[in-house]
């Protein structure tokens, strides 16, 4: 037995939470605590790896969603169903202690569901959509009850609703700011709508397994997108509310696309019995993917990315047996990319057409480093990507990781250019290591309490004269996808939150303020725009100087304008906009 303590945090005031169950569930089952009036705990568990938790009403654990490839509507299936992929993993092989848990209020939404003639609907399935990140536990999805009311709890935001119910094709646009305190209710209308069902099969009559149905929103025949998901015995059901032509093909994994159909949908139009056959052709790219010991990785996503002009990114994924084969893929060269959990990561470029590649994933790295002000305790890992000249984002990787004497390591890394975001107490910090196969990679994390620093330092412009009457201002990290701190409007220099401050160059350019370690100091004018980060030294005191250059477009355009915190990086949601086909060009943010 290992003893794991801690305390549960809430994000937006960094204040312990009592009387919640922290929830360790692994293998054999969960492990739970209750927590303390001032949010520790502490928790005696059997070695081994763990998903944490914390169940409660008052509050929730959340964590960022992955891409959705393939849009879903909320199904009854999803209420209240816990997801591991936004619970962090711990490796408990040691008893450790300082593991905070972060936790967001939770608002309570009430709502009812009725016809366009005003009469309620059970059974309706709701779905909020808001925010990146969503309840571990599921209960951002709901069902009505007979009088067609229903009830859920969300992180405090800003929502749109989703609706599903045999009989209907969806629910007409309804959206709610969700706060802690007051009343959240929404009204739901359910609309007719066109509702399309079918199954696909291959060319011999058998059931096609799963993939996704595409609807065609351009005039090209490569433009189409995901619109709905194809059931492993080959059923599907499209719907839409607006009226309408809808073209339609389906294409499963590891298969050709269907020929395409067209409906003329419109309010009540239903369309049953529908079959879409595959048509029979061979792969243009085939191959299998194994790890690092030649064992095969199943259903797993595989990246294709094109090199040459003319070329047409699309995404795969294995079969049971590590097999994957890619379709009406134009000739020329490709970046392959692949991941699999604790198991590493592969790139490969290749010439297409071509068969039996084998992809392979490098050997899993390390990674030994260091936190800038966090002593004792555990961080957030997220793992999101591997960099490099060919980039392709996977499904995210959490990890929770003991920090001792300011000192961590990670195991069974992806060994790639890694792009990670180590998160605490609401700070994300987003980094990037290249990890070798089978080897170590040092980092420093710049994570942790805030360090107190007064800061002073020259402005000068590009000639190296001094600027004077410049409005110098300190913007801390923030909190993840938040704002930093308003900076003190009194520009007297000290900073009332989280280290934002502002101060004014004297007649040779120096300023005095004070803040925090790891913050952001920016001077911006008329014409020009400079700016540099205050160190984290053992001292209370740094100089930063500061020069000025002119000013671009990503530049901030208003004098004296507050830049705030830079907004976190992120793989783009691929749920059903224009080309985010699991075989077109996929949507990818610049990622760092």
């Amino acid at each position: 037995m290992v003893t794991l303590a801690g305390s549960v945090i809430e994000i937006e005031s960094n204040q312990g939470v009592g009387d919640v169950e922290v929830v360790f569930r692994g293998a054999t089952g969960e492990s739970t605590g209750v927590t303390a009036a001032d949010g520790s705990y502490r928790i005696d568990v059997p070695a081994g790896v763990y998903r944490a938790f914390v169940r409660s009403d008052s509050v929730l654990s959340v964590g960022s969603r992955d891409r959705e490839l393939i849009p879903e509507p909320p199904k009854p299936d999803d209420v209240d169903a816990p997801d591991e992929t936004v619970m962090p993993t711990i490796v408990a092989t040691q008893s450790t202690s300082g593991i905070e848990l972060p936790v967001r209020i939770a608002g309570v939404v009430t709502g009812t569901v009725k016809d366009t003639a005003g009469h309620p609907i059970a059974g309706v399935a709701i779905r909020a959509a808001g925010p990146r990140s969503r309840p571990a536990l599921g209960s951002d999805v709901t069902e009505s009850d007979a009088a067609g009311t229903f009830e859920m709890r969300v992180p405090v935001g800003y929502y749109m609703f989703e609706a599903s119910h045999p009989r209907f094709a969806g629910v007409n646009p309804a959206d709610l700011q969700v706060t802690a305190k007051a009343k959240n209710h929404v009204e739901l209308t359910m609309v007719a709508g066109c509702i399309i069902k079918g199954r696909v099969v291959k060319a011999d009559g058998s059931p096609s397994g799963d993939g996704a149905i595409e609807k065609q929103w351009g005039a090209g025949e490569t433009e189409f997108g995901p619109a709905a998901k194809i059931a492993d015995d080959g059923t599907f059901q499209y719907t839409s509310t607006e009226p309408g032509p809808v073209v339609l093909r389906a294409w499963p994994w590891k298969s050709a696309p269907s020929d395409k159909q067209s409906f003329a949908c419109a309010d009540g139009a239903r369309f049953e019995h529908v079959t879409l056959t595959i048509s029979k052709a061979a792969p243009d790219l085939a191959g299998i993917l194994v790890d690092h010991e030649g064992k095969p990785v199943a259903f797993a996503d595989v990246e294709v990315a094109p090199l040459d002009d003319g070329g047409m990114a699309q995404q795969e994924r294995t079969d049971a047996a590590g097999h994957w084969a890619v379709y009406l893929l134009p000739a020329g060269r490709y970046a392959l990319g692949a991941h699999a959990a604790n198991r590493g990561a592969a790139d490969l470029v290749v010439q297409s057409p071509q068969q039996n590649v084998r992809l392979a994933l490098t050997a899993t790295g390390r990674i030994e480093g260091t936190t800038t002000t966090l002593a004792e305790g555990a961080f957030e890992l997220d793992f999101y990507g591997c960099g490099g000249e060919n980039w392709h984002a996977f499904q995210q990787e959490r990890r929770l990781v003991r920090v001792q004497d300011g000192r961590f390591t990670v195991d069974d890394v992806p060994a790639c250019q890694l792009g990670m975001i180590a998160k605490w107490r609401g700070q994300a910090n987003h980094l990037q290591a290249d990890v070798p196969p089978g080897g170590v990679v040092q980092v420093e994390v710049a994570i942790g309490p805030e360090v107190a620093k007064t800061v002073n330092g020259v402005v000068t412009d590009a000639s190296g004269a001094p600027v004077a009457n410049a409005e110098v201002q300190a913007a801390p990290g923030g909190e993840e996808g938040e704002e930093g701190g308003e900076a003190n409007a009194d520009g007297d220099g000290t900073g009332p939150s989280g280290g934002a401050a502002t101060a004014t160059t004297d007649a040779r350019g120096h300023y005095t303020l004070t803040t925090v370690a790891g913050a952001q100091v920016y001077v911006s004018t008329a014409t020009a725009f400079g700016h540099g980060m205050v160190p984290y030294t053992k001292t209370d005191r740094d100089t930063v100087n500061i020069a000025l250059t002119e000013a671009t477009e990503e530049d901030p355009e208003v004098v004296g304008s507050d830049p705030g915190t830079p907004e976190e990086p992120a793989v783009e949601d691929d749920s059903g906009g224009e080309g985010d086909s699991p075989r077109g060009e996929p949507v990818i943010e610049e990622l760092l």
